[in-house]
């Protein structure tokens, strides 16, 4: 939420902010995400309304100061959005305390409708909240995905509710698995609907037929990193699928949504061979960069780049795959050499902070018509490539890498 940018954009004519410095505002701009920032007692002084000290002012006299105060003076603009998380910290606390701030923020008509969204759909908000904050929003629609939430909150959601929006395509197998999950940690009473772990997408078919699968999982709703982790390109290198099983099983941070893709290269897998069906080294044969087949040592011999760039389905699978979600960063698991391969120039600090975790250095080496090589030009994330070691990867080596891969930019 574009918090900071609602100082900027007050509708004319409206209440006016209170005089407070661009510092005082700056520090102020998380206030709903995050809740009370750290100010100092004089600039908490500049900034405060006369309506919040006179509050202060009774809570500390030993007189009630209620909910029904606060929501009430957020309401009518008696106080600014940021003084209702200052008030709970002198003990005037409400059970939600986000929907009183958006009731401030609604007063001063710099309520967003995505506002509503996110914290609706974060289980800030009951569903009457919900209703009486649209109420001040016309025109604002919000998810499903949102609205069950808000029912859930309120206790009103049914299995039923879930089962239908999700047969309707009204919510992802995704969102779906979180409902199903929540309300029966919260009823106790569980809906008989298994819970998602992931979410299958066919993205594309080999030379030889075979079904290209990515799963997606995400820690929450609200995740906004977004991860790619490929096991396998080269045939003959299959380390990085321990890599991938345990992706699949490790418990997400709450920011993060990861794509993972077991192999892009299942024939040439199941042959044990470096290439695909055609004998093309898939990591030549991507745009960027790309030079034919024997015309440099590095697409010559075992290095096939393939009779033209992106020629070979797997490789645009993934490039479809990678353009339609633009993840934040992308790795790919390579074998033998041990060692995190990237241009920090390009990449930042990314693949030097994985490298640190797993104990590996850091090495530059391009590579005509690469992937990491494609996702640099078209500025697709931070793409790198981890050298796992030559053997069969240990257990507790491919715990390390899975979650350095849950550490990326953090």
């Amino acid at each position: 939420m574009d918090l900071a940018g609602r100082w900027r954009r007050s509708a004319p004519g409206t209440r006016p902010w209170s005089p407070w410095s661009r510092v005082v505002r700056a520090l102020l701009a998380s206030a709903l995400a995050v809740g009370s920032p750290v100010l100092s007692p004089a600039d908490r002084a500049a900034a405060a309304t006369p309506h919040y000290e006179a509050m202060v002012a009774e809570k500390r006299a030993g007189h009630a100061v209620g909910c029904e105060d606060l929501r009430y003076a957020a309401s009518q603009g008696l106080i600014e959005s940021v003084e209702v998380w200052w008030l709970a910290e002198v003990g005037v606390t409400c059970r939600h305390q986000h929907y009183i701030v958006m009731l401030a923020l609604a007063s001063r008509s710099v309520l967003r409708c995505d506002d509503v969204e996110w914290n609706a759909g974060a289980g800030r908000l009951s569903w009457d909240e919900v209703q009486h904050l649209l109420e001040r929003l016309p025109g604002c629609r919000i998810s499903s995905y949102a609205m069950l939430a808000a029912l859930l909150d309120q206790g009103l959601l049914s299995c039923a509710d879930i089962d239908w929006h999700l047969g309707q395509e009204m919510l992802s197998a995704l969102q779906a698995g979180w409902l199903y999950e929540a309300r029966t940690a919260t009823t106790g009473a569980a809906c008989g609907k298994p819970v998602e772990v992931a979410r299958r997408h066919d993205v594309g078919v080999s030379v030889g037929g075979r079904t290209l699968v990515a799963w997606q999982r995400a820690g929450s709703p609200q995740a906004t990193r977004v991860g790619v982790a490929i096991g396998v390109i080269h045939g003959d290198e299959p380390g990085g699928r321990s890599v991938i099983d345990r992706l699949m099983s490790l418990p997400l941070p709450v920011d993060l949504e990861l794509w993972v893709v077991s192999t892009v290269n299942p024939d040439g897998e199941t042959a044990g061979q470096r290439g695909n069906a055609h004998g093309v080294d898939l990591n030549r044969n991507f745009p960027a960069g790309w030079v034919a087949s024997g015309a440099d040592p590095l697409t010559s011999g075992g290095y096939d780049s393939g009779p033209a760039p992106a020629s070979e389905p797997e490789v645009v699978a993934l490039m479809a795959l990678i353009r339609r979600i633009r993840p934040d960063f992308t790795i790919w698991y390579h074998q033998p050499w041990e060692e995190v391969v990237c241009n920090v120039d390009v990449v930042g600090r990314a693949c030097a902070d994985y490298a640190t975790t797993v104990g590996m250095r850091v090495e530059r080496a391009d590579r005509p018509g690469s992937a990491v090589g494609w996702q640099a030009a078209e500025r697709l994330g931070a793409a790198f490539v981890v050298e796992l070691p030559a053997a069969a990867i240990p257990g507790p080596v491919a715990d390390q890498h899975a979650r350095a891969v849950l550490q990326v930019h953090r």
